[in-house]
């Protein structure tokens, strides 16, 4: 079965020597092989969470619990409840960056006006206030301008709110970064996610989603906005991510400061020198150690 596609199926077996196992992963059958009793040849373990309608798969088996990593993150999301909606899209993209890359592009939204001038057309690129996060993620909001309903390319869109959405939140547009590569971007009428698989040292997949509610779909609601909006803004950000693999690549690469609202930026680079061990962390620039 090629990676990425799923089926029911009674037992797992092996496509290349035919081998069969139960559902629990300890072998029930080996075509013409004599195998000692009292060894095990199951397949390995793997420790799995679903949160949110997200499945979390630990390979390893030692990472510590969801619940510490995601922090309190839920909380930040319970309103868009991303569990019942649909997917109406799904993008894949190869991208010649470096996940940490991608991940500190999203974070900070000062590139936007050079960068992204459909989006900055629609939602304000400054005045925003980054999430008091705890666990293993970082976000912030900014505000949909005055002229746009949605994130779309001309602002047009739905004026349907998520029920529980308050009036501030309704026109606020939520980031949400969950190490090690999960994007969620939050609207009033629809959610956008992006995956992030690292394939090499400068190269990374990226699985974008758009998830929609259903009572939104039921009247009739035509997505391709966000969709065409999204795929747009996602084709600048990986231009705009492996023109800077290419630059931190150079030999003579200098890191610079962050600006002084890369709060969230900021904060990542830190988690990131304590993740690499002790003494790895040092100043940041741009603001404190």
């Amino acid at each position: 079965m090629r990676a990425g596609c799923s089926v029911r199926a009674r037992a797992i077996r092996c496509a290349y020597h035919a081998w069969v196992y139960r559902l629990d992963g300890s072998l029930r059958n080996a075509p013409r092989f004599d195998l000692p009793d009292d060894e095990d040849l199951g397949l390995l373990p793997v420790r799995s969470a679903v949160w949110h309608g997200w499945l979390f798969v630990n390979a390893a088996g030692d990472a510590e619990p969801l619940e510490t990593v995601t922090g309190n993150l839920g909380s930040y999301l319970d309103a868009y409840d991303p569990a019942a909606l649909v997917t109406v899209a799904t993008r894949r993209y190869e991208v010649a960056a470096n996940w940490k890359l991608i991940f500190e592009n999203y974070l900070e939204c000062y590139h936007c006006p050079s960068v992204h001038p459909e989006l900055s057309r629609v939602q304000r690129t400054a005045g925003g206030e980054d999430f008091p996060a705890t666990g293993a993620w970082f976000g912030g909001l900014l505000d949909l301008r005055n002229s746009a309903r949605s994130m779309s390319l001309d602002g047009s869109g739905s004026d349907w709110v998520f029920p529980r959405l308050d009036e501030d939140r309704a026109r606020q547009v939520c980031y949400h970064g969950l190490l090690p590569g999960l994007f969620v971007t939050a609207l009033h009428d629809y959610l956008v996610t992006h995956r992030l698989e690292p394939l090499a040292a400068g190269r990374t997949r990226v699985v974008c989603e758009w998830l929609f509610p259903e009572e939104l779909l039921s009247r009739g609601t035509d997505p391709a906005y966000a969709v065409d909006f999204w795929h747009t803004t996602n084709a600048q950000d990986w231009a705009a991510c492996e023109s800077t693999q290419r630059g931190v690549s150079h030999p003579r690469y200098v890191p610079g400061p962050l600006a002084p609202h890369e709060g969230a930026l900021r904060a990542f680079h830190r988690w990131l020198a304590d993740a690499c061990g002790p003494g790895a962390a040092g100043p940041v620039p741009g603001g404190a150690a």
